[in-house]
């Protein structure tokens, strides 16, 4: 018994490395705007790169024992990364999520990184839930971690499944 599971951390917003030391230029972006601004030409997005680390994971887990169910979870941005993961690829068991539809609200507040060059105007609250079609499971509720270990069978105190809520204060502090 057992499971893998992914806690999704995504680049920051501070700005400390946004720069270039060697010609003395610096800029007050954040790391994905920074990012993001380069890709965009090129028809990439940062999440795009983000959700590429999670299939990584996937594939190494799968690797490391393909019998045992994997889950992907995030809060805020890194809960989007972990949802469009979960509907790209059918290994991922179970998504667990919070705060990631929220920050679709009140668009024009939010940082340009989370443009995703259409997907509000395509897809709806509905849509984007339905993205993860079952058997598999998303929680979107902020006591997903539980959520997340019921469904794969795990008691919280066991023995390994503390990590998942230590992983989840550090990626809430990212």
């Amino acid at each position: 018994a057992g499971a893998r599971v992914a806690v999704i951390s995504t680049l920051g917003r501070e700005s400390k490395w946004s720069g270039n030391a060697a010609i003395g230029k610096s800029t007050n972006q954040s790391h994905r705007e920074f990012i993001y601004r380069m890709a965009f030409p090129f028809a990439r997005h940062l999440v795009g790169w983000e959700v590429q680390k999670a299939l990584a994971v996937v594939d190494w887990f799968e690797k490391i024992d393909p019998l045992l169910p994997v889950a992907v979870m995030g809060e805020g941005d890194g809960g989007g990364v972990a949802l469009f993961a979960a509907a790209l690829d059918a290994r991922i068991r179970v998504a667990g999520l919070n705060d990631y539809l929220g920050l679709r609200a009140d668009l024009p507040s939010q940082p340009i990184d989370r443009n995703l060059m259409g997907v509000l105007r395509d897809f709806d609250e509905r849509s984007v839930r339905a993205l993860v079609a079952a058997p598999r499971k998303t929680y979107w509720q902020p006591d997903y971690v539980a959520a997340v270990a019921r469904e794969l069978g795990l008691r919280l105190g066991r023995p390994g499944v503390g990590a998942i809520d230590a992983a989840q204060a550090e990626a809430r502090q990212l």
